[in-house]
């Protein structure tokens, strides 16, 4: 058996009668993903516990992901789906990674979220998908959600790491100096002046 590199992949069974969060199939635990990570997020459709086996009367599928605390705002992210796989339980039930109802496909840039507000260099965001079906007129329907824990990994989502310059001022013998890129050369700030009258003044060159 041989296994090659993919990307991350999250798995869900949603059922629109049952408005609970739900665990991806994958790891039996809320999804949890890296930050600025490329992800497949791979969706199943049931109605009180049975496998939708018809699709005809659905439109549309969006998936969303929301501030965790603030539901209500404007989505983060928002992935729209017009066309969707016909699939059957059994083949729902291999998990493999090409059997679903539909398929999100979420870019690194859309996993590059803003983590200020977490802990422990992480953040719970709020993922959940909604359908519009027509049978004669469109009809609203949530079909459901999950908790998104997003990671920082720390791989400076794959950006060169710059070096930090060098300081242009430095303490030398308890006195304030800066840099002259010109001269290459150190320059001691003095204060001098009477009171009211207080100025600046710049020390000769030193290396």
């Amino acid at each position: 058996m041989s296994v090659t590199l993919s990307r991350v992949r999250i798995r869900l069974a949603l059922d629109a009668a049952d408005p609970t969060e739900v665990n991806c199939l994958l790891t039996g635990n809320p999804p949890k993903i890296w930050r600025g990570v490329d992800v497949q997020v791979e969706v199943g459709l049931f109605y009180n516990g049975v496998f939708v086996d018809d699709l005809s009367n659905l439109t549309s599928l969006t998936l969303e992901i929301h501030e965790g605390d603030d539901r209500d705002g404007a989505p983060l992210v928002q992935k729209n789906l017009g066309a969707f796989s016909t699939i059957t339980e059994e083949e729902w039930n291999t998990k493999a990674s090409d059997k679903y109802h539909a398929l999100f496909e979420l870019a690194n840039g859309d996993t590059n979220l803003d983590l200020t507000g977490g802990t422990s260099d992480q953040r719970v965001f709020w993922l959940v998908v909604h359908a519009v079906t027509t049978d004669g007129t469109p009809r609203y329907i949530t079909y459901g959600a999950a908790n998104l824990t997003v990671v920082e990994d720390g791989a400076q989502l794959g950006l060169a790491v710059v070096t930090s310059p060098q300081p242009a001022y430095r303490l030398q013998d308890g006195e304030l100096q800066l840099w002259n890129p010109d001269e290459e050369t150190w320059h001691t700030l003095y204060a001098k002046g009477a009171p009211g009258a207080e100025y600046l003044a710049i020390g000769p060159g030193e290396s």
